[in-house]
């Protein structure tokens, strides 16, 4: 997982560049769909990620695993 965070990092670096370079090869449309689809990507592993925890807390502290995601979300954000 350390791993797969590295490497969406070092890419989201560069990322605009090799969009805006490569305009002229892949239409606009496809670049979008490539950017959406990392967007949702993320965002269900981040929601994964979130249920993990959750559920490792739920082993110690005695709180709903729901509940724990949202603490766990709101302490992550801030």
């Amino acid at each position: 997982m350390y791993a797969v965070a590295y490497l969406c990092s070092k890419l989201g670096k560069v990322g605009r560049d090799c969009l805006r370079s490569s305009g002229s090869t892949i239409p606009s449309g496809c670049s979008t769909i490539f950017l959406v689809t990392a967007v949702v990507g993320n965002v269900i592993e981040a929601g994964a990620d979130l249920g993990g925890m959750a559920a490792a807390h739920n082993e110690i502290v005695l709180i709903p695993i729901s509940g724990m995601v949202v603490i766990l979300g709101v302490s992550v954000l801030s």
